[in-house]
């Protein structure tokens, strides 16, 4: 079984492709018995939503600058 940091991993990879069935099955068994990486994906996904509606007039490929992520990384640090 993977650990939370894998997991965690894997939530954040599963929003940009497509997990293998591995990867799906041994995420959904983590988030099954792991009430804090069940907390994490819920509060991922709410984040994804989120910036997808605010940055929506730019396009769907539209990619984050490294300054944009240093940014948000600061914001989220507090």
């Amino acid at each position: 079984m993977k650990n939370c940091e894998d997991t965690t991993l894997d939530v954040e990879r599963s929003s940009f492709e497509r997990l293998s069935i591995k990867d799906r099955l041994a995420l959904r068994m983590h988030l099954a018995m792991c009430p804090q990486c069940r907390k994490y994906f819920k509060d991922s996904t709410t984040i994804d939503t989120l910036l997808k509606k605010r940055f929506s007039h730019l396009g769907e490929e539209y990619k984050f600058t490294q300054e944009e992520k240093d940014e948000m990384k600061r914001k989220l640090a507090g």
